[in-house]
């Protein structure tokens, strides 16, 4: 059984890179950056445990509307989580753009940004870490797909 390191997963270096990967995936699908209110929702979704076997055999192609049909329960108290994760949001945006992880672009979209990034592997799939950067690019491609933050929020039963 792993142990939660709930330190480890809120320190802004590996929230960046678990922000970073989302950003990837967004523009694999999109072509551009993502908008900020988006930017809100990989940490509390990706990171939170209960909600990790909501992203087993899932593909890209499983898209967003499928994912969110066959787990209801992602909408419970996702406000709360959202609220509950913004200063831990906050410092990975902050930490990611100062190391160059993460950049905002001159239209106010945040991008992903292999200037501070060394070249080594991410972790195995195998372990918390690794399925966290995994789920987190799969996540941004699912949204990039809809490239729209307004269609996304509307979905979730969110208010932008």
């Amino acid at each position: 059984m792993e142990s939660l390191d709930i330190f480890a997963e809120t320190n802004p270096a590996f929230c960046s890179i678990v922000l970073f990967n989302f950003c990837k995936g967004y523009k694999s699908e999109a072509s551009d950056g993502v908008d900020f209110p988006l930017i809100l929702l990989p940490l509390p979704i990706v990171l939170s445990g209960d909600l990790e076997s909501s992203f087993v055999n899932t593909r890209v192609d499983t898209g967003f509307f499928s994912w969110i049909d066959r787990n209801p329960t992602i909408l419970l108290s996702l406000a709360d989580r959202i609220q509950d994760t913004l200063t831990i949001t906050r410092n990975a945006v902050e930490f990611g753009v100062s190391k160059s992880i993460l950049r905002v672009a001159d239209t106010g979209k945040i991008k992903s940004d292999d200037n501070g990034l060394s070249k080594k592997k991410f972790p195995l799939s195998s372990s918390k870490m690794g399925r966290a950067y995994i789920n987190s690019l799969r996540f941004g491609q699912w949204l990039g797909q809809i490239n729209s933050a307004t269609t996304i929020y509307n979905h979730l039963g969110l208010e932008i």
